[in-house]
């Protein structure tokens, strides 16, 4: 049953993030430069509905929070988050370079982007190698990457309940949104080789385009809305919040526990994602990825696309791919886990984590 659900909840969040275009390279790299806003929107939606989501779910008792643990970089610098810190700059410089994340490469993969393959052979290089090259810094650095106790979240940390604190936050990034929205209008930023055909099949209502799956984009804030629906599904039928970058070392942890027969010894790491079913999640983003570009004719452009959005090559897909999963497996998270789920919780960690990530471009 966890893992049908976990394919299913992987399917829709595939399909949103391939209607809202936010797994496009230059909408990322853009992003990361504060030059469009597509991406933003999105997440923040998707984090602010996730708020009023575990509120009623909470209120309810059908939910505890469990927001990610500092991650310590284990040399007693920047105040016990440095795995926060370093590997959200790591992260986002992954970005940057790749125009890709842990979870819209899965995306890219399903959408037909050719520099995906790259940047995917990147990322699972470095998962493959991250629990082998760990067991030699810990040897150096005996509490790097160790995670510490958990922190009061921000609701805790102002003693005011999480509901009120949730309910608050969420209004406030819905206000923002819709400023943001009014001022950089979520039409306009689509890309160029989107554009036009969306507008035609559309017209310009702000709700109009989640009426039609076949329709080529979604705005972002419709986007981010299912996401938080998602979110709820995810947690009932999974008892897990979204996170894409563990997947990665699942995959990893199967090629490695197959072929070295001394993997506890030499990388104990992999150990610890043996048993999850973050690849079916995984599989599911890639078909609902397929699915929606499929619907709406948008793998039609996917040869296009090279051409009209400028890719960094192969070997700076490659380099940007494995940052994603160093900066992801030192931070203890990517911008699905900490920047949809974790900021949803009010965790601390998450906050500083993808404040970070912004450093990193």
């Amino acid at each position: 049953m966890a893992k049908a659900s976990s394919l299913l909840v992987g399917a829709a969040f595939g399909f949103v993030l391939e209607k809202t275009k936010v797994y496009v390279p230059s909408v990322i790299v853009d992003q990361m430069l504060f030059e469009r806003f597509t991406m933003l929107k999105m997440f923040v939606t998707a984090a602010a509905g996730g708020m009023v989501v575990m509120s009623v779910l909470e209120s309810f008792g059908l939910f505890r929070r469990a927001p990610k643990s500092p991650v310590y970089l284990g040399l007693g610098l920047l105040g016990g988050f440095g795995g926060n810190l370093v590997g959200g700059v790591l992260l986002g410089t992954g970005m940057s370079l790749s125009g890709s994340c842990p979870g819209t490469v899965l995306v890219q993969l399903g959408a037909g982007l050719r520099s995906a393959w790259t940047v995917m052979a990147g990322a699972l290089a470095m998962s493959s190698s991250y629990g082998y090259l760990l067991r030699y810094v810990t040897a150096v650095i005996p509490t790097f990457g160790k995670k510490g106790e958990p922190l009061a979240t921000v609701d805790q940390r102002y003693r005011i309940g999480y509901v009120p604190m949730a309910l608050s936050v969420a209004l406030v990034c819905g206000v923002g949104i819709s400023i943001l929205n009014t001022t950089h209008p979520w039409q306009s930023e689509l890309p160029d080789m989107y554009k036009n055909a969306t507008l035609t099949r559309l017209g310009t209502g702000y709700y109009a385009a989640v009426a039609d799956p076949r329709s080529v984009a979604w705005s972002p804030v419709v986007g981010g809305l299912i996401l938080a629906a998602v979110q709820g599904v995810s947690i009932l039928s999974t008892g897990c919040t979204i996170g894409a970058s563990s997947a990665f070392v699942e995959l990893a942890a199967k090629a490695v526990t197959a072929l070295d027969k001394n993997w506890r010894t030499h990388a104990p790491y992999y150990a610890a994602f043996r048993g999850s079913n973050s690849i079916f999640l995984a599989v599911g983003v890639v078909a609902g990825a397929a699915t929606s570009a499929w619907l709406s004719g948008a793998a039609s452009y996917a040869a296009a696309m090279p051409a009209a959005i400028p890719v960094g090559g192969v070997g700076r897909d490659f380099v940007g791919g494995a940052l994603l999963l160093l900066g992801a497996r030192i931070a203890g998270g990517c911008t699905s886990g900490h920047g949809i789920s974790g900021i949803a919780q009010l965790g601390i960690p998450s906050l500083i984590t993808v404040a970070a990530m912004f450093g990193g471009e």
